[in-house]
């Protein structure tokens, strides 16, 4: 699969979130800069890939390539934002802290309140002559092939986190990361429940009266089932060990086998003949 967007980020407070909005209704100050184009450090963004495995994939483990679409370090500037062979310099508002301190005197005594330097937007640094590769923002978009170690045992909707692996920060922020959705694709055979699997065998009235010993599958090869004589339909036989990894441990679940009596549509005269004789000598008919 491909990586898509990124995840949406925030919640709505509906008004005063931080105390810096309490100051700007009393005191007229800001507790952050609003709007304009600020260069602070910012993470980037998580972005998700969805990802279909088979039953057997899901049972032992695999290794997938994803090919992903997402922000990297600027080829061009290596992520400092700067035109080559400039680079930013420090901010002479700030003296590279990103913040500048102010006082202010109200009715209530003195306060001081931290703000985000309206130089540099919180960067810290001035950059005069920007990269004109990414426009001074120190990314570029890049599509590129991850590998993503699926462990044994993993369930369907699971998700699995990939540190560092989502678009690059802008500024110096850290990298998002890569959640990657999986998916089991069902199977001809088997129904998973938790690390248990569940299938079914059909069988003849013969084989389930006189007993039987049969080939059946399981999620990693053939085993033999023994049937034992007076088998009645619908009855299940547990198998220990045949089931799925445990996603935490080497150990497995079970596998439960249900047998069904398939009752013959069409019967020769001689087995006709042979079944009537039965059914005299039992009283059935």
């Amino acid at each position: 699969g491909q990586a898509g967007g990124g995840f949406g980020g925030g919640f709505d407070t509906g008004g005063m979130d931080n105390l810096g909005d309490m100051f700007d209704m009393f005191f007229g100050g800001s507790g952050k800069q609003r709007g304009g184009n600020t260069r602070g450090p910012v993470r980037g963004s998580d972005l998700r890939a969805d990802l279909t495995l088979t039953l057997e994939q899901a049972f032992q483990g695999v290794e997938k390539e994803i090919d992903i679409l997402h922000l990297v370090n600027c080829s061009v500037c290596k992520g400092t934002g700067a035109q080559q062979g400039t680079k930013a310099s420090t901010c002479s508002t700030c003296a590279g802290r990103g913040a500048v301190r102010q006082e202010q005197r109200t009715f209530l005594g003195n306060f001081a309140t931290t703000t985000t330097c309206p130089n540099c937007g919180g960067a810290g640094t001035i950059i005069t002559n920007p990269c004109k590769a990414c426009q001074g923002k120190g990314v570029e978009r890049k599509k590129e092939r991850v590998k993503v170690s699926i462990p044994a045992g993993v369930e369907d909707n699971s998700r699995l986190r990939i540190s560092g692996a989502g678009d690059a920060g802008y500024f110096n922020g850290p990298a998002g990361d890569l959640y990657i959705y999986l998916s089991i694709s069902d199977h001809s055979i088997f129904e998973r429940a938790g690390d248990d699997l569940h299938s079914k065998i059909s069988i003849s009235f013969v084989q389930a009266a006189l007993g039987a010993e049969m080939d059946i599958n399981t999620i990693d090869g053939k085993v033999k089932l023994k049937i034992p004589a007076g088998t009645q339909s619908h009855t299940s036989f547990r198998l220990r060990d045949k089931g799925m990894t445990h996603l935490h441990s080497r150990t497995r679940g079970s596998l439960e086998v249900r047998v069904e009596v398939v009752t013959p549509t069409s019967l020769t005269r001689e087995q006709r003949d042979i079944l009537n004789q039965f059914g005299k000598m039992r009283g059935e008919i």
